[in-house]
């Protein structure tokens, strides 16, 4: 039955074992839109528990939202040594849900996650913390999306802090390199923050369009940092420096 899934899109009313038993070595797993229940992302879950080859699992949009369907996928978190790519957009996890993932994410010495996608899941100043705790042991993270979320200034100071930290005390020369926040709640007190982030940390991008930082505070950022820290400035707040190592480290894109 197996053959059956091999190059076949999983659909609503598949048998969801069989289809994962003809994707067991695939390298990308894109399960996007495919309205997961509880069962099915116990599934999926214990799979990726075990599984040693996927790579990129894109979960976007399942509504993975209750605390059961959450602590199923933390569960897996909390054990995988081999996923390197994970997208959970617009699955409206809310700072609670997040927790569950960050805790994970903390407490896995051996993971190899280096990109996270949280675009789109309602999370406020209250979920970066748990972010910014992850981030002080987790230095495998190197990308890090949470465009259209709730963060205001008091979210972007926790993520600041933690990221200096990550950046400072990995030994391994790892870290956070990306963050995407666009889109979010804000404004021109981060300013000093955002100079600060820059200044003390091996941050690459920081993307920040679509936020209440006004003209004035994006012509003192571009002031700050015109001739120094090798970092330039885009109309769309984008803020990047050429890197300090070789390196890439590309955000999570969202699955078709």
């Amino acid at each position: 039955m197996a053959d059956e899934f091999a190059d076949k899109e999983y659909e609503e009313g598949d048998n969801l074992v069989e289809w994962i038993n003809a994707q067991k070595n695939a390298y990308l797993v894109s399960l996007k839109s495919k309205h997961l229940n509880d069962d099915l992302v116990k599934i999926i879950a214990n799979e990726l528990k075990v599984n040693n080859d996927w790579k990129n699992v894109v979960l976007a949009d399942n509504q993975i939202s209750g605390a059961i369907r959450v602590q199923y996928l933390a569960d897996a978190l909390m054990v995988n040594k081999e996923l390197d790519t994970l997208t959970l957009s617009k699955n409206y996890l809310l700072d609670e849900g997040l927790k569950l993932i960050c805790n994970s994410l903390k407490m896995n010495s051996k993971t190899q996650l280096r990109l996270l996608d949280l675009d789109e899941n309602k999370i406020t100043d209250e979920g970066c913390k748990y972010i910014s705790e992850m981030l002080m042991q987790n230095t495998e993270l190197c990308g890090l999306n949470l465009d259209d979320n709730l963060i205001g200034d008091g979210g972007l100071l926790s993520l600041a802090h933690a990221v200096i930290i990550n950046s400072n005390n990995n030994s391994n020369n790892n870290g956070l390199l990306q963050i995407s926040i666009r889109n979010n709640k804000i404004s021109d007190n981060s300013v000093d923050v955002i100079i600060d982030l820059f200044k003390n940390s091996r941050l690459e991008t920081l993307s920040l369009g679509g936020n209440q930082i006004s003209h004035e505070g994006t012509n003192r950022l571009r002031q700050v940092f015109a001739n120094s820290y090798n970092t330039s400035i885009g109309d769309d707040l984008n803020l990047s420096r050429t890197p300090r190592r070789p390196v890439t480290c590309f955000y999570p894109q969202h699955a078709v």
